[in-house]
């Protein structure tokens, strides 16, 4: 069993590899500008906020902004109002609303192409072996796991030997890239779990939804008919911290094609046509803000509060799939952490590669 084993993690994990390093690589990158981001306060001071000043802010960031899918709001970690919309994202400042920064992302832009690298290899819905760009880096992904698995049956009996300054390589040999590889691998096994499970169900949902009987995560703690109340920002802000009052207001997000004309059937809940006030709470996990407020817009209706603690576990896990993969929104403590494990991971990637290179030059040399 060991032989095969071994045969398998060397041969198939050769070419999955290649593939793999170019996803952590790509991932490393796209992470690290996330950092970076998260640092960026655009030179502003925070001060606190009013529900009349807020109103304000979103009346004029509505007007300006079309396909607006979230704004940011102020709070000590983003001293401004941030519109996200398709392609664009504009910020403004706390006070006199007044924008400050626009930032146009393109296609063909560095970092979007190396996001589309790191999503689907570039190769998008065309694809390859049968499987689209998404679906190709997913199973490279979920290879590399059983690969690490498998890495791990064959570490387990020389586990003693193990020390942390084997862990980048100390030479040129076969053999100081090889020990690299091992005892990095076992460091970083983890991270890979987590990342390359969370990558996997961010490409294939309806599965991860499933499994974890989140198929009903929106209409969690929603009421059995709509409240009604004045049709305006301040209401509507007013209405959502009073359902969440021990939760700091992070973003408000816009349902998607909303603006499709089709008018809503009163006296109905409908989740997807709300817009969401995303709060965070001492009981929200990573600081991701999972707590949520509904209020449908077209029949100026409050649908429900959802605290992220009162939510099943299944839908309180598939609802940190994309934070936790994409370090989006959460601590930048943690970000840091799997960045530098993602950097660790790099190396284990090469220096495998760099081993079997040697070992197959060496038994070439051997057979002439």
């Amino acid at each position: 069993m060991r032989r095969f084993l071994r045969q398998c993690h060397r041969w198939i994990g050769l070419p999955v590899s290649i593939l793999f390093l170019i996803t952590l690589t790509s991932g490393l990158i796209v992470g690290g500008e996330e950092l970076v981001s998260a640092y960026n306060k655009m030179e502003q001071a925070y001060g606190p906020t009013t529900v009349a000043e807020n109103a304000l802010a979103i009346e004029k960031i509505t007007a300006e902004v079309r396909g607006l899918r979230s704004i940011v709001m102020p709070t000590p970690d983003t001293p401004f109002y941030q519109a996200r919309a398709q392609g664009v994202i504009r910020t403004y400042r706390i006070g006199d609303h007044k924008l400050i920064h626009e930032q146009i992302s393109s296609r063909s832009g560095f970092f979007q192409t190396v996001l589309r690298l790191h999503r689907n290899f570039l190769i998008g819905r065309d694809g390859a072996f049968g499987l689209s760009g998404a679906e190709l880096s997913a199973w490279v992904s979920l290879t590399a796991i059983t690969l690490s698995l498998m890495g791990l049956y064959l570490w387990w009996r020389m586990r003693r030997s193990f020390r942390l300054r084997k862990l980048l390589p100390s030479g040129s040999r076969r053999g100081d890239f090889f020990q690299s590889h091992i005892h990095g691998g076992i460091l970083v096994m983890i991270p890979i779990l987590i990342l390359g499970i969370t990558g996997a169900s961010i490409t294939y949902r309806p599965i991860a939804r499933s499994v974890l009987e989140a198929e009903q995560v929106s209409a969690s703690g929603l009421k059995d008919h709509p409240f009604y109340i004045v049709d305006n920002w301040a209401n509507w802000l007013s209405k959502a911290n009073a359902a969440m009052p021990e939760g700091e207001l992070r973003s408000i997000h816009f349902p998607r094609g909303r603006s499709n004309g089709s008018m809503p059937v009163f006296g109905t809940v409908e989740p997807r046509r709300a817009i969401q006030f995303r709060y965070v709470t001492s009981r929200d996990w990573l600081g991701v803000a999972g707590s949520r407020v509904y209020i449908d817009p077209g029949q100026s209706g409050f649908l429900g509060a959802a605290p992220f603690d009162s939510l099943p576990l299944g839908q309180q896990l598939y609802m940190m799939i994309v934070p936790v993969h994409t370090g989006r929104n959460v601590s930048s403590g943690y970000l840091a952490i799997m960045l530098l494990f993602a950097a660790l991971a790099t190396v284990v990637t090469v220096s495998g590669i760099v081993s079997m290179t040697k070992h197959l030059r060496q038994q070439s040399q051997a057979k002439r």
